[in-house]
């Protein structure tokens, strides 16, 4: 069914009418070079093809252009659905006052196919006087509005709307609008708690409770327990859970009471120690190091059950000096970093191991160690050719600068910085300096660096360096226009090609199992002809899967095996309407418009990412498999798979 249901989907929007078409090639041309030209654009939104009035939409979304919201405001009565979602879409990336009356006035006129991406959009405008409507629709008649009600106040952020939420979640029949509803009751609560304003009612735990039961979703399980743990009887279910049927959700009862630490939770967590999955000792190692000072005995029982070799023994340690505690031993160069200069033991030698330059590099931005010895360690640091190494002592070092009062030297840090900047030239140190940029953009010095990363070869750093250079009032030559080329082809030759991939699907062979991945070329081209040419050249063969947080996301497909690594470009950003659900691929990145080869696959619907991260494919099957993916598992092959 959604095999069927993906290709229908791409098939009428990516036509050859709309690749002959030259107004659609200028508007995705000017959207991959992240230009917004006004002409180019009204006369897209006046074609005859609904491609073209789609393409124009969303290319105006992504640049996120006030000047769009007016000829915006006319695609939302379009004859086509997909060019009204798509100007709903881009009036909510766009926000603003102007933007929120826009979507106001076209709510009463929209068909129901269309409210929900209005209602998402509304709640992105951020107007408070959107609460009222996005309320009032939470009683609807059609669940996929009542749901995408219950994203939108979560999208607001306006916590006068738990109690309407809550409300909500006791009376949901229909699981779809149901779990949205307690997604965005916890996110808001989650926001009040902290800042100390949740006026919770006794009988909330109650109405979230029968979303806990075996029988339901597993994503209505694990948002119903984030939730129960925002209120005061959210620990007790917690560990109940913690012997669930479900190790999905036992993994995430842990993660629950890690929250927040008490002696009684860490004693029934430590029990969990010698679990034999990495991700549980883990999670059981974090919990236990939150408070180390009332947790000495517990840190002291997991430094004897966890074996000499495994790698958490250097986080028992760090904790146990946080605690002014010594550790039974401080053997590696990580440890006498990491734990060491807690004691005030600063190793009178540098680092010479990759994992203790790692973390001499973060240790040394600390005021503990003193700064004639710091800036040694760093200088040094700032000389490897470790691009993590480099990067991480360039933030160190302006962590330390920004603490400077002296303006002098305050300078003579600028002028460092730069210099590291300049011995770290091309893409593969890009990660070096962009860190420099927001290092010296911190210290509020108009260095000459700064109009030096005005020609960097990285787009994403040369429009920092402009943005910087303007906040502190100096004058910029204006921005010549640069068009976008990948592999070789532009804008019309990456879309033709991205038109071939419609269908293709994607089989990543893991050591757990395979996961098949059908790509996405409408929603994004560049990615999805990226994605494909580093599968047939074999790219992914034998890398790893370096991240894996439960509840949320692996990720992988870093050619360093660290997430510090990159194929030497950046993808522009290719933001859409499509929701990141279970088993959603998106691209990582470091901020807009650098993404590159990594893969992010979702293990629940994620609706805090929708309309910010790139979605460019969607798993068809090997969802057992995404569940136990674990740190250092690998990629073993990757091919494609033509329709």
């Amino acid at each position: 069914m959604f095999r069927c249901r993906a290709l229908l989907f791409c098939l009428p929007l990516i036509s050859g009418a709309a690749m002959a078409d030259e107004t659609f090639d200028r508007v995705v041309a000017a959207e991959l070079s992240r230009r917004y030209e006004q002409t180019v654009f009204e006369a897209a939104a006046r074609s005859k093809d609904a491609v073209t009035r789609r393409a124009a939409a969303r290319a105006a979304g992504r640049l996120k252009s006030a000047e769009a919201v007016s000829w915006l405001a006319t695609l939302v009565r379009d004859e086509a659905g997909p060019v009204r979602r798509a100007a709903l879409f881009a009036l909510g990336q766009i926000s603003g006052e102007s933007a929120f009356l826009q979507l106001r006035s076209a709510l009463s006129k929209l068909e129901s196919n269309d409210l929900p991406v209005a209602l998402v959009a509304l709640g992105k405008t951020k107007d408070p006087r959107a609460v009222a409507e996005l309320t009032e629709r939470l009683q609807h008649s059609r669940n996929g509005v009542r749901g995408a009600a219950a994203l939108g106040l979560f999208r607001l952020g306006d916590i006068s709307a738990i109690p309407e939420l809550m409300a909500a979640v006791k009376t949901e029949r229909n699981d779809d609008a149901r779990w949205r509803h307690i997604y965005g009751a916890w996110r808001l609560m989650r926001d009040a708690k902290r800042a100390g304003t949740l006026r919770a009612q006794d009988e909330w735990i109650t109405w979230i409770t029968p979303s806990l039961g075996s029988t339901r979703g597993y994503e209505e399980r694990v948002f119903a327990l984030r939730a129960a743990m925002q209120l005061e009887g959210g620990p007790a279910v917690a560990l109940t859970m913690l012997k669930d049927e479900d190790p999905r959700l036992r993994i995430e009862a842990i993660h629950a009471l890690s929250a927040e630490w008490t002696p009684e939770r860490g004693a029934t967590i430590v029990a969990l120690a010698t679990d034999p999955d990495p991700l549980v000792r883990r999670m059981v190692v974090d919990h236990i190091g939150k408070e180390p000072k009332q947790a000495v005995a517990l840190l002291r029982q997991l430094e004897k059950s966890l074996e000499k070799s495994d790698p958490l023994q250097v986080d028992v340690a760090t904790a146990l000096a946080k605690a002014g505690e010594r550790p039974a031993a401080i053997e590696n160069e990580e440890t006498k970093w990491r734990a060491g200069v807690l004691l005030g033991e600063v190793p009178a030698e540098g680092p010479k191991t990759e994992k203790g330059k790692l973390a001499a590099a973060e240790v040394c931005a600390e005021e503990s160690v003193p700064t004639e010895r710091a800036n040694a360690v760093l200088a040094a640091l700032l000389e490897d050719p470790d691009l993590a190494i480099r990067t991480s002592a360039v933030s160190s070092l302006g962590k330390r600068a920004a603490r400077e009062t002296s303006a002098a030297l305050r300078g003579e840090y600028a002028d460092t910085l730069a210099r590291a900047a300049r011995r770290s030239p091309g893409a593969e140190f890009d990660e070096t300096r962009a860190e420099v940029l927001r290092a010296i953009v911190e210290l509020k010095i108009a260095h000459p660096w700064l109009r030096e990363a005005l020609t960097d070869p990285d787009e994403p750093i040369r429009a920092a360096a402009r943005e910087a250079l303007l906040g502190l009032g100096e004058t910029v030559p204006p921005k010549k226009p640069v068009g976008f080329r990948l592999l070789d082809q532009d804008a019309r030759g990456l879309v033709a090609a991205a038109r071939k991939l419609r269908g293709t699907r994607v089989i990543l062979e893991t050591n757990r199992g395979e996961i098949e991945i059908m790509l996405l070329p409408d929603e994004a081209p560049v990615h999805c002809v990226n994605f494909a040419e580093l599968v047939k050249k074999g790219f992914y063969n034998g890398l790893s899967w370096h991240r894996v947080v439960p509840g949320f996301v692996i990720q992988g497909g870093c050619p360093r095996g660290d997430g510090w690594g990159g194929p030497g470009y950046v993808l522009p950003d290719e933001l859409g309407t499509r929701p990141y659900v279970r088993g959603t691929v998106g691209m990582p990145k470091a901020g807009n418009d650098t993404g590159g080869c990594q893969i992010f696959i979702t293990h629940l619907p994620t609706p805090h990412l929708d309309g910010r991260y790139t979605v460019y494919g969607q798993m068809l099957s090997g969802f057992a498999t995404l569940d136990d993916i674990r740190v250092g598992d690998k990629i073993k092959s990757a091919r494609l798979v033509a329709p």
